[in-house]
């Protein structure tokens, strides 16, 4: 689920992943990070919504994003961040093949494969 909030540099983005209890904050000021620990997902929409964050639902509504605007391509980082966590990819990023243009390399592959399993690191 993406956020979008105006600012004075135009308009800043994050995404709220869930996979069961925990969630990744992802795009966010402050970086990439796994959470849930010992907060809620409730927990963390209402610190964003203080924070001046929307839903893009919400945003397009109140004409802080155009009609049309579509949440970022996930960077490298994201997508490595998420994958070797084991979070799903959200349903728009779904369909890109991010797996050729990862920049883990082969030896690190194998060795996180040994670490995490096969099944989280592809």
């Amino acid at each position: 689920m993406w956020y979008v909030r105006a600012s004075q540099e135009g308009t800043e983005h994050l995404a709220l992943m869930p996979d069961g209890r925990r969630f990744a904050v992802i795009s966010s000021p402050t970086g990439n990070y796994l959470a849930g620990h010992a907060e809620t997902f409730a927990d963390k929409q209402s610190e964003l919504a203080n924070q001046g964050f929307l839903p893009i639902d919400v945003a397009r509504d109140r004409g802080v994003i155009r009609a049309t605007w579509v949440p970022p391509r996930l960077t490298h980082e994201d997508y490595d961040f998420l994958e070797l966590r084991g979070i799903p990819l959200p349903p728009e990023h779904r369909d890109v093949d991010y797996s050729k243009s990862s920049r883990i390399g082969v030896r690190t592959r194998t060795v996180l494969r040994r670490l995490f399993g096969r099944s989280r690191v592809t």
